[in-house]
This record gives structure tokens, C-alpha cells and sequence, in this order.
């Protein structure tokens, strides 16, 4: 079973923030991801949806966690630019 996280947010300049999205591959391997997705709106470029998948349940709970922790939003959101009261959070299992 796959669990994803997707996650739909505004972003200042998407050049920017995808430099720094990049720069946490690493990171997010680290934390359980193991397939990530950056969907780019058609009609607006700096909104974006990004899905990350994981091979278990804990682990996305895990990185839900971190998403929601102070170090993150001070961290990855402040320095990629992403606009934080348009993000939005589904969760959900492939079947």
C-alpha cells in the first residue's frame, strides 16, 4: 500500500521555490519519501501542488509532523518563498 501526501500551496516566485524544493531531496528521502511530484497550475505558475509518497503509514504521519512543526514553516516555507496560509493538506491511501 502507498500512502500520499499531496500538498496545494502558493508560492512568491516559482523559480525560487523550486531551487529550494530540490535542495530537500535529500532531506525528504530521509524522512520516508519515496516518490515525489510537482504539479504547476496552467493558468497560474506559482501555484503548485506537490505529492509525496510513502511506503508506509507512520512514515507519512511522521512527515505530516514535520510539515506541521515551527522549525519547517521557518525553514523550507519562509526560504521557498510559499505563501503559508494558501496551504491546503490531503492525505490518502492508493487502494
Amino acid at each position: 500500500m502507498t500512502v500520499s501526501i499531496f500538498v496545494r500551496s502558493k508560492v512568491k516566485d516559482f523559480g525560487v521555490w523550486k531551487e529550494n524544493f530540490d535542495s530537500g531531496a535529500e532531506f525528504v528521502k530521509q524522512q520516508g519519501v519515496i516518490a515525489s511530484r510537482v504539479l504547476r497550475d496552467l493558468d497560474d505558475p506559482n501555484l503548485v501542488v506537490i505529492q509525496h509518497d510513502f511506503a508506509e503509514t507512520n512514515a507519512a504521519r511522521g512527515f505530516m509532523a514535520l510539515m506541521d512543526s515551527d522549525a519547517f514553516r521557518e525553514g523550507p516555507v519562509k526560504e521557498g518563498g510559499v505563501i503559508p496560509e494558501s496551504v491546503e493538506v490531503w492525505v490518502g491511501e492508493e487502494v
